[in-house]
């Protein structure tokens, strides 16, 4: 096949993945949003309702929500029984206490979505004729910004995660010595490094979500009652409780694949270190945005992959431009220099065999250097 007719090929390709995506639009929203409540944004009742419904378009979770009545004069109407409804974990419901005068209510609601995020607004309404005849303000919706504290532990927590899993995959996949394989001193200080650094976010990240959800400060974030209702009542407790038993897994595996006895099984104990490591990533991919998805598996999955392959990707570039070069002698990082932009498909193994005192002759076959 010539030049041209693989890119005609290519081109109708391309042409025809666009037209798919202009043609099949699809809306797509961050968090729960609304899409029936009872009463209903700025409708006027005749009579007082018994009960306040509102429904999302997903799945909210059963613990900090909240859903209280405002009235005209700012005082709050206390409802009874605020719940999920049994039946249907979309709607949010509370009962109406007794009759309502005439006059302008609003509705102030509060549920956390599938992906852990807590969203937030208001609903007004009218019973009667207002006294005042005055306007009802619009229905609010305030999805959850992510603050500084979250974008720190979150970034902790794929920075130690990335050069982890980075580290087993170069020495597993990429760099193969040709004797015995075996963690170096350097990868051990990088391995406990990562690792420590992936405990340290995930430890961290219970109480912030807490903070996120409950809507508290961190110093309350630590208190029994919503540590118990956090684990024991979200999805994200779950997941939370599962990455620290693989953590702790990792941690046996990890002394055992560097500080155990039989050298030869080394290799074998790295494998079982990077499924665990890859098994917390696929974790983490079960309480992000994609559990709100239609297709939470797929999406989930489609999630993880991602994930994965930026994570490896990134952390093994940080590997052979900033740790791998101090691995080889003097001499030869000239070499490892000049060769670093890839220019042949054998050229990375050839670099990076230097370490074991290989080159690579331009009849592209190995030869030793004694």
């Amino acid at each position: 096949m010539s030049y041209w007719q693989k890119a005609l090929r290519w081109g109708w390709i391309s042409i025809f993945c666009l037209a798919v995506l202009v043609a099949l639009p699809a809306r797509s929203l961050a968090h729960a949003y609304i899409v029936a409540a009872t009463p209903a944004a700025n409708e006027q009742l005749m009579e007082a309702p018994k009960t306040i419904r509102i429904e999302f378009n997903e799945n909210i979770q059963s613990t900090f929500y909240a859903l209280t009545l405002v009235n005209q004069t700012g005082h709050e109407v206390r409802l009874h029984d605020v719940r999920i409804d049994a039946t249907n974990p979309h709607v949010l419901e509370g009962n109406v206490p007794n009759r309502l005068a005439n006059g302008t209510y609003v509705i102030k609601w509060k549920a956390v979505s599938s992906d852990g995020h807590p969203v937030e607004g208001t609903i007004p309404f009218q019973i009667g004729q207002s006294s005042d005849n005055g306007e009802l303000s619009d229905s609010e919706r305030n999805g959850y910004v992510p603050k500084f504290d979250m974008i720190i532990i979150r970034g902790l927590f794929y920075i130690g995660l990335s050069l982890f899993l980075s580290l087993l995959w170069f020495q597993l996949f990429i760099d193969l010595p040709l004797g015995a394989w075996r963690f170096s001193t350097r990868d051990k200080v990088l391995y406990w490094a990562a690792y420590s650094l992936t405990v340290l976010a995930t430890l961290l990240s219970l109480p912030l979500q807490i903070t996120v959800e409950a809507n508290v400060s961190w110093l309350q974030a630590l208190e029994g009652a919503f540590v118990k209702k956090m684990l024991l009542h979200t999805a994200f407790g779950v997941a939370w409780m599962i990455q620290c038993v693989l953590l702790f897994l990792l941690f046996v595996v990890g002394y055992a694949a560097m500080f155990g006895k039989r050298e030869r099984h080394s290799k074998r104990w790295a494998i079982v270190s990077f499924v665990l490591g890859t098994s917390i990533l696929f974790v983490k991919a079960w309480t992000g945005h994609a559990a709100a998805s239609s297709h939470p598996l797929v999406a989930r999955v489609m999630d993880f992959l991602h994930l994965f392959s930026a994570s490896v990707w990134v952390g093994c570039l940080v590997i052979i431009a900033a740790i791998l070069p101090f691995g080889i002698p003097g001499t030869e990082k000239s070499k490892y220099w000049e060769k670093r932009r890839f220019k042949h498909s054998k050229l990375l193994p050839a670099f990076i065999r230097q370490r074991e005192r290989l080159a690579w002759p331009e009849d592209g076959t190995f030869m030793c250097i004694s």
